[in-house]
């Protein structure tokens, strides 16, 4: 995302270049400083207060199964 929106950079208008240049460096520092280093050590510090809602979602959310578990029964072909 970097790269594609740097190549608004390259462009003829002065508006366009600078809104490039911006969002380039926007997504970078987002990319590197927030995701990589800034959340991991969030979650760390709070430790088991992060997941506090996951048990409640569990109780509350339908329970949906994509594979059936029960096995089906076999045909007999003729």
């Amino acid at each position: 995302m970097v790269v594609v929106v740097a190549a608004f950079a390259l462009g003829d208008l002065r508006v366009l270049k600078e809104f490039g240049i911006a969002l380039a460096a926007g997504v970078f520092l987002d990319a590197l400083l927030v995701r990589s280093i800034l959340v991991p050590a969030a979650l760390a510090l709070l430790g088991r207060a992060t997941w506090w809602f996951a048990p409640m979602l569990e109780r509350r959310l339908p329970h949906i199964a994509i594979e059936s578990t029960t096995p089906i029964p076999a045909t007999e072909e003729s």
